[in-house]
């Protein structure tokens, strides 16, 4: 049985690629700079496709049931649904002062604080994240689980082309990443035994040609293969390189630090990306390219500094999710 208290580095290194990735994927925007006249869709497509499924199988592999339900609850409003409201009415409050500099206008605030809350709009990732750990604690039973996770594959590549999206709750997002956290659960027990395997570079190189070769020819495989197999194959070949940046310290340090406060980075870079992307496009007008680096630079540096402030803010860090 794997001690509740037991810590692997390598968790909170993959936790940071993750959260690298999520900040990457989102510094591509239509305005004032296009990317997608730039040729930066397959990138950002390709970077979608597997960040939010690193962060929920991670998710998965931390989450205990053992406390009771009164802790339990306290502990997840407290550390995920206070933030994710917080943060919804912070960002519509931004959105709609300086909505003349944003595709999204918000003429109404109550109704958008209504819309955000009904359909998870801003910030979606919490309020899915609390309600697969309700639910996943609800259950207890591992084998139970399992079968859930794969009933909603199965169901999930059944009605993938024919389906309308229900957004309401984020019922669509949870169905579609439940999986992928149940995966991150289930191997809590093993990940012992596979934390030895991760250390053969032969597996390693194994899962990053499998990876690349399937990116390659993406467009020649079933939809079902792009949607599970090349993310899963993803996470996989990430795994591996966070175990290996175990050993290079300063790597280590860096990846961890973002890893162990990806709650706060997810929380900050939402707000602040509006304005880095006009700096980028000022800076480097004529360049995409140097203007998405920019960007992506910016958005890891402010965040980080907000997040040094906020941890010294004794209300503000409660609002955070420090706890």
């Amino acid at each position: 049985m794997v001690s509740v208290k037991k810590h692997y580095d390598e968790i909170d290194i993959y936790k940071g690629i993750a959260m690298l990735l999520i900040i990457l994927g989102h510094c591509f925007c239509s305005h004032p700079v296009d990317f997608g006249e730039s040729g930066f869709i397959g990138v950002q497509s390709f970077i979608a496709s597997f960040n939010l499924n690193m962060f929920f199988i991670a998710s998965g592999i931390l989450f205990s049931v053992k406390d009771k339900w009164v802790p339990f609850l306290r502990k997840k409003v407290q550390r995920l649904l206070l933030p994710w409201f917080a943060f919804i009415l912070l960002s519509l409050f931004l959105r709609y002062i300086f909505s003349t500099y944003t595709h999204g206008h918000v003429d109404n605030v109550f109704r958008e604080i209504f819309l955000s809350i009904l359909c998870g709009k801003y910030y979606w990732f919490l309020y899915a994240l609390f309600v697969m750990m309700v639910i996943t604690k609800l259950i207890r039973n591992r084998y139970v689980l399992a079968i859930l996770g794969v009933g909603m594959l199965v169901f999930q590549s059944i009605i993938i082309d024919f389906a309308p999206n229900p957004n309401v709750l984020c019922a669509s997002r949870i169905v579609h990443y439940y999986p992928w956290f149940i995966i991150g659960f289930l191997l809590k027990n093993i990940y012992p035994t596979m934390r030895e395997q991760m250390c053969d570079r032969q597996s390693c190189l194994i899962f990053i040609f499998l990876f690349v070769l399937l990116l390659a020819i993406n467009t020649l495989v079933p939809l079902w293969v792009n949607l599970y197999i090349m993310p899963l194959l993803g996470c996989i070949a990430f795994w591996y390189l966070s175990v290996a940046l175990l050993n290079i310290n300063d790597l280590r340090k860096v990846f961890s630090f973002i890893g162990r406060y990806s709650l706060q980075y997810y929380l900050n870079h939402l707000l602040i990306m509006l304005p880095l992307y006009y700096v980028g496009a000022l800076v480097f007008s004529s360049s995409p390219l140097l203007a998405l680096t920019l960007i992506f630079i910016m958005a890891i540096i402010v965040s980080s500094i907000m997040i040094i402030i906020e941890r010294k803010m004794p209300y503000v860090n409660k609002v955070c999710g420090f706890v």
